[in-house]
């Protein structure tokens, strides 16, 4: 199942967090946590705050920190962050600041959802 923050969303909130076990695609605005299965952020979203998933892929901007297995920032990214991951794809013109660290463990660096959900 896809989850969808559109573009014309705007989510804030002290120590919020969004879970969810399917793929969620944030076109909109989030300032917070989001743990979920898959992650894509579109061109024109706008993340603050940890996002932890199985997947991220990353074509708008991130400022906070990034877990994942696997992370693409495509060539429209715009990431400020700390990265935390087994597999790390940056296209040509991705803009990257932070910090990357590459974990062998990648079941460690998965959300734990059912945790996060209570």
């Amino acid at each position: 199942m896809t989850s969808l923050i559109s573009r014309d969303l705007k989510i804030f909130g002290n120590e919020l967090q969004i879970v969810t076990h399917g793929e969620l695609v944030v076109e909109g605005i989030v300032t917070g946590d989001i743990l979920a299965k898959d992650v894509q952020i579109g061109s024109e979203a706008v993340v603050t705050g940890l996002v932890n998933a199985r997947m991220v892929t990353v074509a708008g901007t991130v400022s906070g920190s990034i877990r994942a297995e696997k992370i693409t920032l495509t060539k429209t990214a715009k990431v400020d962050a700390e990265l935390h991951q087994n597999s790390l794809v940056i296209e040509e013109g991705a803009k990257f600041e932070g910090k990357s660290r590459h974990d062998d463990d990648a079941a460690a660096l998965l959300p734990n959802l059912e945790r996060a959900a209570e």
